[in-house]
């Protein structure tokens, strides 16, 4: 992930750059990325036969694909369900997460993965009633904590806290025993969390694991970049205020901007 370095960062053209960033970058780019490294430290532990649920392409959106993640499992599947983001042609399983699982499929995998899909579940607490029946031992998402509103089309109905999570969790007989969160001032918010049967089996396994004390508390305050995005937003009020987006400010207001690097 490519970082600015101070002094770029605080001259009048590092800002514009900044700003071009934030204005064309989705924001739960930084986010994704963040739950792809989480998702790596936490696939080679599981071995048997691992599920996908609403995996459509399989695709991690950085070029490569989920199921490299899981360089143990003896067995990897997908599941999807028809709409515009579809079922690809290889897909292994159909799943409705808020339609009664087939009984076949009750307790068949050993891991059940599922990628930012609980918020587009109106009856959530049966999709995760329904993530859990999937599973004989393990289950592994990723939900937003803090996201703008996308996927109209198909539902966007929630956001998750860590509490949350360890409470529906923990109504369907699993415990989480590790969780994490992006940790980008200023992008969407991911939560991770990985919720088990049977805490004894993983604690070998799995001896670095560890929860969050609150999440969130990032947001908006003290993050990276915060005080080059008030900066930014500060400039760009007063560009529009001055109603002249092709200078921005007169070249004393940029000076102004760029000599608070040192403050930083």
């Amino acid at each position: 992930m490519e970082r600015c370095s101070r002094m770029s960062a605080w001259s009048p053209a590092g800002i514009k750059r900044s700003m071009r960033i934030y204005a064309a970058r989705p924001t739960d780019r930084r986010a994704r990325l963040w739950s792809n490294e989480f998702l790596k430290a936490v696939g080679p532990l599981a071995y048997g036969q691992v599920l996908n649920v609403s995996a459509w392409e399989d695709s991690d959106k950085d070029g490569g694909k989920y199921r490299d993640y899981f360089p143990n499992a003896v067995a990897y599947r997908r599941s999807n369900l028809g709409g515009r983001r579809g079922h690809s042609h290889d897909t292994d399983y159909v799943i409705d997460l808020e339609e009664p699982l087939p009984a076949e499929l009750h307790r068949k995998f050993d891991l059940v993965l599922n990628h930012s899909t609980l918020e587009h579940a109106y009856h959530h607490l049966i999709a995760i009633r329904n993530l859990c029946d999937l599973s004989r031992d393990a289950v592994l998402v990723v939900v937003p904590f803090a996201q703008p509103e996308h996927g109209q089309e198909y539902g966007d109905y929630w956001r998750f806290t860590p509490q949350a999570l360890r409470r529906m969790f923990s109504d369907n007989g699993f415990t989480v025993i590790h969780e994490g969160e992006s940790p980008y001032a200023y992008s969407a918010v991911y939560l991770a969390a990985l919720a088990v049967r049977d805490p004894n089996l993983w604690k070998d396994r799995f001896p670095h694991a560890c929860r969050l004390d609150k999440g969130g508390q990032h947001i908006g305050i003290g993050g990276p970049g915060y005080r080059a995005y008030a900066a930014i937003r500060r400039i760009a009020r007063e560009a529009v205020r001055a109603q002249d987006r092709k200078s921005f400010l007169p070249a004393s207001a940029w000076e102004e901007a760029a000599g608070q690097r040192n403050t930083d």
